[in-house]
């Protein structure tokens, strides 16, 4: 008889024998590739409804995205939004081990630079899909 289970927002079907191994549910192998189009359809579905001055992008330097990576048991990372109290938006990168389960005694990122004012130059993610729909202030 299968067990329903729900893990980031996807229903699993798992046999009662895939509960009671060592099995790891996250390998960090998973495949979260999507096409430019598709990420261009994501980020402008965003850009329509933000504020001119709302924060589309946040940016992260590359050690501080290795050295959660790399610490031991880590096979990826969870982005949670975070908020200031003025509601500005705080993206928080913890790592993830192979059961799912946050690493929160390891290192945490945030101190993202924000887009705007720091951002990249126009391309299919920033720009608007048309001049009427969206505007970025550079």
């Amino acid at each position: 008889m299968g067990v329903l289970v729900l893990v980031s927002g996807a229903l699993l079907v798992l046999s009662s024998s895939d509960l009671f191994t060592d099995q790891k549910l996250y390998t960090g192998k998973e495949d979260h590739s999507i096409t430019l189009a598709e990420a261009s359809q994501l980020t402008h579905n965003f850009q329509k409804q933000a504020s001119a001055d709302q924060v589309i992008a946040q940016y992260f330097g590359r050690d501080a995205v290795i050295n959660i990576l790399q610490q031991k048991g880590c096979v990826g990372m969870r982005i949670y939004n975070g908020m200031d109290e003025n509601g500005n938006p705080h993206p928080v990168i913890v790592g993830v081990d192979g059961n799912g389960s946050d690493m929160t005694e390891g290192l945490l990122a945030e101190r993202a630079s924000a887009c705007p004012p720091f951002c990249s130059q126009v391309n299919d993610l920033n720009s608007p899909m048309s001049n009427s729909e969206f505007s970025l202030n550079y």
